[in-house]
């Protein structure tokens, strides 16, 4: 052999082996690309089963905001009355504390004139007038 073929030889040698690699490759690509396509298509069918389930949720949370602000809104107005009843209720005790406090203030003011006070002795007049005449224990 001559050194001419002996470089075909090798060239074709290499060629041979580029081949090989080349095939080998392609085959591994071939998989590949197969797997990314199932991947891709099971993707797809996710994305559809996920949508449509997002479109029952959505429509059933529109339902249930709806159902919430009507239920806000009926808690507002019962709020409303029940702050109107405890404004009221406030009201009424301020005005029996205020009764309370001038009612003391009389009995003080009573107390400090003494029984022989006008106010006694008219008390005392009353008294003699409604039970007929009688002086039942009254000094």
């Amino acid at each position: 052999m001559s050194e001419s073929g002996i470089a075909l030889i090798v060239i074709a040698a290499a060629f041979a082996l580029i081949a090989i690699f080349v095939v080998v490759f392609l085959v591994k690509l071939s998989k590949a690309v197969t797997k990314g396509s199932q991947t891709i298509e099971q993707v797809e069918n996710t994305v559809k089963v996920a949508t449509d389930e997002l479109q029952v949720i959505s429509k059933e949370l529109e339902d249930i905001l709806a159902k919430t602000n009507t239920l806000v809104g009926d808690v507002n107005l019962k709020m409303d009355e029940v702050n109107d009843a405890f404004i009221a209720v406030g009201d009424l005790g301020k005005s029996a504390s205020e009764l309370n406090s001038a009612t003391k203030k009389f009995v003080k003011k009573t107390n400090n004139r003494g029984k022989n006070s006008s106010g006694m002795r008219a008390l005392r007049v009353a008294r003699s007038l409604f039970s007929g005449g009688k002086k039942k224990g009254v000094k």
